[in-house]
């Protein structure tokens, strides 16, 4: 056993360091492969960053120091996956990230365009109730100006 003086025990392989675990595309990936670690990445930002902006006010400051530092380290991971991209690879990527997602649109039979004009009487106001309508419609023909002070108004009430 004084032969393998290393300084694992029992003689086991180390655990190689985080940044060699990484995803890291290789050079003859196929297309797809990419392209599906890609979207891989893209997920895991996405959940990252919903948890950190969920959680931004938790009562919780390690908390959440935490979330953004995982937050912080997926957006590195994504960028250095694609910094280690061939060329090729990276206008595949790049195809991907410009390419128009044209799925709403295509679900409500929108222009993609968007040429949709909206008109006037379709736009609500969601603060505007029904009772505010119907005081419109009741002193339409009101046209009289209000005048005077708190005085008068005072006398005029009797109070």
């Amino acid at each position: 056993n004084n032969k393998n003086k290393s300084n694992n025990r029992r003689g086991h392989r180390s655990r190689p360091n985080n940044q060699s675990r990484q995803q890291r595309p290789k050079k003859n990936t196929s297309p797809d492969k990419i392209v599906k670690a890609y979207y891989i990445l893209i997920e895991k930002l996405q959940i990252a960053r919903r948890k950190y902006y969920d959680d931004f006010h938790h009562q919780d400051p390690n908390r959440v120091k935490k979330l953004r530092r995982i937050f912080e380290s997926t957006i590195a991971e994504l960028r250095n996956w694609e910094n280690a991209l061939d060329p090729d690879q990276q206008k595949l990527i790049s195809n991907i990230k410009n390419s128009d997602d044209q799925t709403y649109s295509t679900i409500n039979g929108l222009s993609p365009i968007g040429e949709n004009e909206v008109a006037e009487e379709e736009i609500r106001d969601p603060h505007f109730i029904a009772k505010q309508k119907e005081a419109i419609d009741i002193y339409k023909e009101d046209t009289e100006e209000s005048v005077g002070t708190m005085d008068d108004y005072r006398s005029y009430k009797g109070i």
